[in-house]
């Protein structure tokens, strides 16, 4: 993607019946023709650690390998269309 990675962003994914879009910053980076055909979950890099939410709100953690990092979330919005 053409941005920083070490500056604030928003991205959206859009999740239509026809299509999925993805933007950043307002800016349309990918288009499919395919959308996803099962719900979709949100999952949270933080470290060598994540968390996944699902859609009925089941939440799990773990642990992966991976060096240094850092991800910083401002806030999340999920919210049909």
């Amino acid at each position: 993607m053409p941005v920083e990675m070490n500056e604030w962003h928003n991205y959206t994914l859009e999740w239509q019946h026809s299509e999925a879009l993805f933007w950043v910053d307002d800016r349309l980076i990918l288009r499919s023709p395919q959308s996803p055909t099962r719900p979709l979950g949100f999952v949270a890099w933080l470290d060598n650690q994540y968390a996944v939410a699902t859609p009925r709100g089941v939440l799990r953690f773990g642990t992966v390998s991976s060096g240094p990092q850092w991800l910083e979330m401002d806030s999340v919005k999920i919210e049909p269309l």
